[in-house]
């Protein structure tokens, strides 16, 4: 695999056995992240935002619970000035 670059991020979700999902990326060098999971309307789910190491990272996203239902989620990446997204799907 290629190293990181402002122009290309590697990111994943990683599904877990709890309800939540691990979204992993790696980042060429230190700065402010951040990461949002939006329903397929647009409606916000979660927002994790802060300063993160350059290298390997993990964000865990809840998927799980009463105001939460099975479907499939977006989300983005947003780190110097660029956005990358993926999908999450989640099923009961």
């Amino acid at each position: 695999q290629q190293p990181a670059t402002a122009m290309a991020l590697r990111h994943r979700a990683v599904p877990q056995g709890d309800g939540t999902f691990l979204i992993q990326f790696e980042l060429p060098r230190a700065g402010h992240v951040r990461l949002s999971v939006h329903d397929l309307l647009g409606r916000q789910l979660e927002t994790r935002e802060g300063w993160f190491d350059a290298g390997s990272q993990q964000v865990r996203i809840m998927t799980a619970g009463p105001r939460i239902a099975a479907a499939a989620y977006v989300y983005t990446i947003h780190y110097e000035g660029r956005n990358w997204s993926g999908k999450l799907a989640r099923m009961r």
